[in-house]
């Protein structure tokens, strides 16, 4: 029983820590868990994840194919390493991956991100166009850290322009848009356009809250 809280409670620190982009503490709390339940289904799929996000892609595979070697290739297994792919560079990779995983999904969303993709895996130009998306996000969160809010806007519109599956452009810009525009409207154009390939609740919650923000301004506008 104690254990088991302990477990809850690493995983809470890791999966918050992740979230807020504090890697080198997600990575201690995953290998805390790793030393602590050895074995575990998850493991070195969570160590995967911190070394995705950390732009360890090498390592990153490592773990990915440890945990599906172990435990098979399950659809997020597959959708994961399809993206670790996806933005390595390794389009025929990222195909094959995103290939399978699209045998199992179910969700609209999903459906579209792996269609979309796995099309524009299959064709060089688009797939030099994805990765100059990937470098524009990236560029964006840059001037997003720094408060250049104005150049991360622009970044984010031009990695959406290059690759329209990029929903953490569209997600970053709204957010942006809505938080420190005060442009409610437009924002939620972007997290609309995000929510065409994702589920994620961050995404879900955005819509939620700008279509609540909207409401309020038109009941005090009335």
């Amino acid at each position: 029983m104690i254990k088991e809280i302990q477990l809850k409670s690493w995983y809470h620190k890791a999966f918050n820590s992740l979230i807020q982009g504090d890697y080198e503490r997600t990575e201690k709390y995953f290998s805390k868990i790793e030393r602590k339940f050895p074995g575990r289904v998850g493991n070195s799929y969570n160590m995967g994840l911190v070394k995705l996000a950390q732009k360890e892609y090498e390592t990153a595979e490592e773990y990915f194919l440890e945990e599906c070697e172990k435990y098979g290739y399950t659809v997020t297994r597959n959708r994961t390493l399809g993206d670790l792919y996806y933005i390595w560079g390794k389009a025929d990779k990222a195909k094959a991956r995103y290939t399978e995983a699209l045998k199992e999904v179910e969700k609209p969303e999903q459906k579209r991100l792996l269609q979309e993709r796995i099309a524009k895996c299959s064709s060089e130009n688009s797939f030099s166009r994805v990765m100059q998306s990937h470098s524009k996000y990236e560029e964006g969160i840059s001037f997003q850290k720094e408060g250049e809010t104005e150049k991360a806007k622009e970044s984010y519109r031009k990695a959406l322009e290059l690759d329209s599956t990029n929903f953490q452009a569209a997600n970053n810009l709204g957010s942006i848009l809505l938080n420190e525009d005060g442009e409610p409207v437009e924002a939620l154009q972007y997290f609309e356009k995000a929510a065409l390939y994702s589920d994620l609740p961050g995404i879900t919650q955005n819509i939620g809250r700008t279509r609540a923000l909207m409401k309020q301004k038109e009941a005090r506008s009335v």
